[in-house]
């Protein structure tokens, strides 16, 4: 087995760990921020500000999409470290540069949920403007 395939593996894996952890954050902070947001929307709804609550249903409705993304990319560092830690010294020696092909799944394309709520709130909100 080289040693220098050793190295990049042990230097891939602690780049995937590292990317995991920070996202592991981000996704975190994402989910303060929608709890504030939601907050939000339900105070600008009881005070009857139609526009602060289209503004802030925007807002959720694009973090949530950002939420998805930062899943999504855990999924697939979870995966690849999985991939990379499972290797044999065979399969190392075989793979010259250190680099693993795998298959990444195609994601899943789920529809926003508060998309149709935000056009109906936008189209009434232009009506009555």
């Amino acid at each position: 087995m080289d040693k220098t395939s050793d190295r990049n593996l042990g230097a891939d894996i602690q780049r995937l760990m590292t990317i995991h952890k920070n996202s592991t954050k981000q996704l975190y902070l994402i989910d303060m921020q929608l709890e504030t947001l939601t907050k939000k929307i339900f105070n600008a709804q009881l005070n009857g500000d139609r526009g602060l609550v289209l503004r802030l249903m925007t807002r959720r409705s694009v973090l949530s999409g950002v939420r998805r993304v930062f899943s999504h990319l855990i999924q697939n560092k979870t995966s690849q470290i999985n991939e990379l830690c499972s290797l044999t010294p065979e399969e190392l020696e075989s793979n010259i540069n250190g680099e693993i092909t795998g298959h990444v799944p195609n994601p899943v394309l789920t529809s926003d949920e508060l998309a149709p709520a935000v056009t109906e709130t936008f189209c009434l909100f232009t009506r009555y403007s």
